[in-house]
């Protein structure tokens, strides 16, 4: 089995910025769904509801690709 390495001492800086990118609303909503996922494995609070938002916009969607 292979453990996640912890994450980079600097990386809490980056997160505003993944906020800030990921409540952009000019992404696809599969590219939006990918970004609020990678935000919420930086340990984000607020992506939880970002990836709410955005699975439902790709449900909505009727070209969905599985």
């Amino acid at each position: 089995m292979i453990d996640a390495a912890p994450l980079h001492q600097g990386a809490d800086l980056f997160l505003p910025l993944l906020e800030k990118w990921t409540a952009m609303e000019d992404y696809e909503p599969v590219d939006g769904l990918n970004l609020a996922e990678g935000l919420a494995r930086f340990g984000s609070q607020d992506a939880l509801s970002a990836i709410e938002r955005r699975l439902k916009q790709v449900l909505g969607l009727n070209d969905i690709d599985l």
